[in-house]
């Protein structure tokens, strides 16, 4: 949980790679209305920009005012690979949980269970995974607050028959950095 810094990324990240990965986290936002909340995959997170964005990633986020986008981040500036989309089917205020699925190129997001995007972009083959949320200096009346009830990664590996399996890893919550209180680290 945290109540973010204004007009900056608040983020946590795992200190593994992984190229091939099914991600998933419930995250819900009380206060700011059109303040973004993420996850991230396929990211390098130092050296941090001012405003404490990672330095590449791709972002899964949404929002909610029910409007969610998908977008490419790198050292020059940033891509939409989708551009804020309303969507229906996000609980505004409430419980949500986005998943992403890659494998080499391809990309698949899921909102509470529904593929609302796919696409493929060969740009970040490999990264680090994690959550963030942004916070605007805005005059909600509510408290500001992010929670995170639950994340899993899962990565693809071959068993010995080759087929392909999921493993859990990341389990344990050693060998997560927090960017939420200090950037430096």
């Amino acid at each position: 949980r945290t109540a973010g810094i204004v007009d900056k990324w608040s983020s946590i990240v795992h200190v593994n790679n992984y190229p091939k990965l099914d991600y998933q986290a419930r995250m819900r936002r009380k206060g700011c209305l059109y303040c973004s909340n993420n996850l991230a995959i396929r990211s390098t997170v130092n050296p941090l920009k001012s405003d404490y964005l990672w330095n590449k990633a791709y972002l899964f986020q949404y929002s909610n005012d029910k409007y969610f986008s998908v977008w490419e981040v790198a050292p020059g500036g940033s891509t939409a690979l989708k551009g804020w989309t309303y969507y229906a089917g996000l609980n505004a205020y409430s419980w949500n949980t986005l998943r992403v699925t890659a494998s080499s190129g391809s990309l698949k997001f899921y909102i509470n269970s529904s593929l609302v995007w796919s696409g493929s972009d060969p740009t970040l083959t490999t990264g680090q995974v994690g959550i963030m949320m942004y916070r605007y200096n805005d005059s909600d009346t509510d408290p500001e607050q992010f929670l995170v009830d639950w994340a899993k990664l899962s990565t693809a590996v071959s068993s010995p028959a080759g087929d392909e399996t999921l493993a859990e890893v990341g389990e344990e919550v050693t060998g997560w950095a927090d960017y939420t209180r200090s950037p430096e680290r």
